[in-house]
């Protein structure tokens, strides 16, 4: 049994028979030749279904490496009839379908009043927060 480390010397005479109490309450009984035979067959026995479950998971872990190497030397897939992805049209970015003076009003009600009062005591822009 693992003793945690505490000073023992500070404990009362009752706090000592407490302790060895529930260490005895704890202390497991004693086996027989033929449990003690019985225990280590099944311990045995349960050891030997981890250490295989064990391989299992890494023959998987190898198994989805080696596909994952093969797609990856195999290269890009192209798409039917040659076209690549840099031959597509140009997309107009995202910033520029935004117009920043459409929602430059809802700014002071979308912050919080913590923030709006900040912005006053410091004499910063609400939008520059």
């Amino acid at each position: 049994m693992t003793r945690d480390r505490y000073d023992e010397s500070a404990l009362s005479p009752p706090e000592r028979r407490l302790v060895a109490q529930i260490a005895e309450h704890y202390r497991p009984r004693p086996m027989t030749a033929a449990r003690q035979v019985a225990f280590g067959r099944a311990l045995d026995r349960r050891l030997a279904q981890a250490a295989g479950a064990g391989r299992g998971a890494t023959y998987a872990a190898a198994l989805v490496a080696t596909a994952a190497l093969v797609l990856w030397l195999a290269g890009p897939v192209r798409p039917p009839g040659g076209a690549t992805p840099s031959a597509a049209p140009p997309r107009p970015a995202l910033h520029a379908l935004v117009d920043p003076d459409a929602y430059e009003a809802e700014a002071e009600e979308l912050l919080p009043e913590e923030y709006r009062l900040l912005a006053r005591v410091l004499d910063v822009p609400v939008e520059d927060l």
